[in-house]
């Protein structure tokens, strides 16, 4: 995030990334849930998104959702008491980022 980008303008500017084709489906259903269109949203290596929730400090954690190279998805939480779980689709990845955001997210 660059200058005075707030979060929608980050999701907006992802959402219009030609280079995100592959996880458009991802990022749509990430998109439309309130919580995490709250949080900071950042892709790395056109296949990762990683919703960083407190931008000054990213040790307190963040939730990665990770597009695998047999369309499956991969969703951590980075933080203390870190988590891993596996999801065949885009809405599976989603909701296990919600549960996470749920349990380590104020």
């Amino acid at each position: 995030m660059t200058g005075d980008m707030s979060i929608s303008d980050q999701w907006s500017e992802l959402m219009a990334d030609p280079d995100l084709d592959r996880i458009r489906p991802m990022l749509v259903v990430a998109s439309r849930e309130p919580r995490l269109r709250r949080i900071l949203p950042v892709v790395s290596h056109l296949t990762e998104l990683r919703l960083i929730p407190h931008v000054d400090d990213r040790s307190e954690g963040q939730i990665w959702i990770t597009l695998s190279s047999d369309g499956s998805y991969r969703v951590a939480w980075t933080g203390p008491e870190s988590f891993e779980q596996h999801c065949s689709s885009p809405a599976e990845a989603v909701a296990a980022a919600l549960d996470i955001a749920a349990s380590n997210i104020g």
